[in-house]
Parts: structure tokens; sequence; C-alpha cells
């Protein structure tokens, strides 16, 4: 029998890897890698990390008991091609009202996260060569995700309104937007300018995928409402996550959309993952019904809202006259001093225990701005803040 046991230095092949694996189409753009360990830096302003002591330990444990009882055991073992009906209920009644939208369950699909609903929507509307819009600075990984799906990126720039909306749109097929916490400068897009790229997705035929990544996350003034409620034409498609409130680490999202469209990406999902995990369809559905979702909720909205004060406040101390200041979500998108370098400052900071994302990442083409930064504050302790912004201004004065 051949020996499968292996040294560290590596697994031995005959096979030509250059030759049989497919190559993957390059991207002119950098990623954003998350630092593995940044828990353990000093002041983690970092952003899509969660704070676990806003984790409802204790519920969730009872609701993964819960859900492998007789009454939801088939549920969570079975192998279906359906979503929890319950959890879809949930979506339905508890979720979806709040942000405008009036839904059937088969007009709802649920995703192992964002990522993961922007890939199927991309494998069920994207032909090689299309064209589509996003926003310039933007989110990262849907760049990447249209890109790898074989899409031409046309760059849309934002200003501190959200998209600026265009004469025209390169012949896109599809626009990608985050209108509520526009990602990553968290400003709001206006009713105006939504009711805008409706009329124009109408005009020039193309449909709009609305991130609506944490529209929950807001502490000053009422939330806008969706812009696929506000769609009468049913050309918004609405992408949702669970994880900003529970945990990035689930992986709980959902799409919500025209029929026919998500008739089509359950047909997509079944041959990659089938469904998401069953057990935990059902926990979360359970954690919807006790009240434990909406109870974590409140006190993570409440312990974020008191670190955006904190954080918001030390920043128009701090920093140059003019910022924005966003009415929710859980970072924040600073301007330097002109001249600064924001690549140069972020790994300065990094040697000295403080993580910030440098604003390069997020810009698209030639001449990628690097003026700004993105200080998140959704997973630092809120008693560091104003040391962590002291010890990043400090680090600011010595480059100036």
């Amino acid at each position: 029998m051949r020996d499968f046991n292996r040294q560290a230095s590596g697994w031995e092949s005959a096979v030509d890897w250059d030759r049989v694996l497919i190559p993957s189409r390059q991207s002119p753009w950098p990623e954003l890698r998350r630092q593995r360990n940044w828990y353990t830096f000093e002041y983690p302003f970092v952003t899509g990390q969660h704070d676990r002591q806003y984790f409802p330990r204790g519920a969730w444990l009872k609701a993964l008991r819960r859900a492998l009882d007789e009454d939801h055991r088939h549920a969570s073992l079975d192998d279906v091609l359906d979503d929890d009906p319950r959890l879809v209920e949930a979506l339905c009644t508890r979720v979806l009202p709040s942000r405008g939208l009036a839904v059937a369950p088969e007009n709802v699909l649920v995703t192992l996260g964002s990522q993961q609903g922007l890939q199927l929507i991309s494998a069920a509307t994207v032909r090689w060569g299309d064209r589509v819009a996003v926003e310039n600075p933007g989110y990262v990984d849907a760049r990447h995700v249209f890109h790898h799906a074989g899409a031409r990126v046309v760059n849309v720039p934002v200003d501190s309104a959200g998209l600026v909306p265009q004469e025209n749109y390169d012949g896109a097929r599809l626009l990608f937007v985050t209108p509520s916490h526009q990602h990553p400068t968290n400003v709001t897009l206006s009713i105006e300018r939504r009711m805008q790229l409706i009329r124009q997705a109408n005009e020039h035929d193309f449909l709009i995928i609305e991130d609506d990544y944490d529209s929950e996350l807001r502490y000053r003034g009422k939330p806008s409402p969706s812009m696929a409620s506000l769609d009468p034409s049913g050309r918004t498609i609405y992408l949702g996550t669970m994880s900003k409130v529970l945990a990035p680490g689930l992986r709980v999202g959902y799409l919500v959309g025209p029929k026919a469209f998500i008739d089509r990406v359950r047909e997509i999902r079944r041959y990659s993952h089938r469904q998401p995990p069953g057990h935990l369809q059902r926990a979360v559905s359970i954690l919807f019904e006790s009240g434990d979702f909406a109870t974590a909720q409140r006190k993570y909205r409440k312990a974020l809202a008191e670190r955006w004060l904190l954080a918001s406040d030390a920043a128009e101390r701090a920093f140059p006259a003019g910022q924005v200041m966003p009415p929710g979500g859980t970072g924040l998108w600073l301007r330097l001093e002109l001249g600064m370098d924001s690549d140069l400052l972020a790994q300065r900071a990094k040697e000295r225990g403080i993580l910030f994302d440098s604003g390069s990442l997020y810009f698209a083409g030639e001449g990628t701005e690097n003026g700004h930064i993105r200080v998140g504050f959704g997973a630092i302790e809120a008693e560091k803040i104003p040391r962590g912004m002291d010890r990043l201004v400090e680090l600011l004065r010595e480059r100036s």
C-alpha cells in the first residue's frame, strides 16, 4: 500500500499542475485580506468582525440543541433542496417588512452569506464580457466576484451622498449599489437618487443589486426604505445578511427577488451547495421565534451606538475639517491630510498594535487614491476607542 504520510515540506506529485489546472482570471485590484489574529492587537479598529461578548452564546447553544429535538430533527438533518420554511417565514414576517418588503416565501432564497448571494446572481445573469457597474470606492469582494464571473467591471464614482447617477452606464447589465450605508464611506443614498437609479434601470434595461448589509445598524435618524421596496418593475434584487448581528462566521444571508429569478438561482445553488446546512437554518429560525435574535440585536445596536459616538467625536477632533460622519454602520471613512500615504500609515500602525484598513483597497483604476483610512469600531472594546484614536493621532503627527 502506498504510504500517504507526507513531510511538512509539501506533497510530492508527478502531475504538471500548470497544464492541468484552469488558470483563474487575474484581477487588476488588490484583495482585502483580514488579519487572522486581529483580536490579539491592542487597538483592533477592524471592520467585518464581531465583538464576541455580544454574541448570544447561551441562546445559540439552546437553539442548536432544540433544533435536534424530534419535531425539528428532519429539518435539521435531512438532505433537502428547499430552504427551511420556518426561517423563510421569519424573514418574510419579522425582517423584510421593516425594509418595506412584503414578499411571499417563493421570493426568498437563503444563502451562505452575501458572497454566495453575489456569486449566484453572477451565475444567473452575467455572460462573459457583460458589463457590471459598481461603486468606486466600493465593496472589494463584489468587484472580484463579478470579474471572476467574466464581467467587465465599470466603475461609478461616489461622493458625499453616495453613488453618483450617470447619464449612461456603458451598457451595464447589472448595477451593484450599497444604498443604506455605502461601502466603505457609510453615506446614505438619498431617496431622489434611489428613484433616479430605478428609472434608469428601466430606461437602460439593467438590474439593480441592492446590498443592504447593515441597514439595521443605524444610530441617528430613521432608515430609508429599501430600493427594492420602491421599485415597481421588480428590477431590484435585494441582498441581505444576518451575519452582522449574529457573527460573520455563521454565514447566513438571503436573496429576495421575483419568483423566476429565485427559481433560477435555487437551481444553480443545488449543484454547488444544495442548501445551507439545515441545522444552522433551523437554529436561526428558533432564535427568531424565541425573541432571542431581537434581544441580541437590540443589545449589539446599543453597544455600537456608544462606540459610534466615541469614535466620531474623536475623529472630528483629530482629523481634518469636513469629515462625513455616517448615521450608522460599523466604521468611519476618514480623509487624511494631503500627501499622507494610507498604505504606509497602516503598516506603521500595525507595528504599534493598531489595525485599520488603508483606503486604497477600496478604489479601482489607475492613480488609485490612498488618502483615506477605514476605522472600524464594531469589534474593539468601547473603553479602548478614545485611547486608540489618540495613539493613531500621535502616529499621524509623526508623519506630518
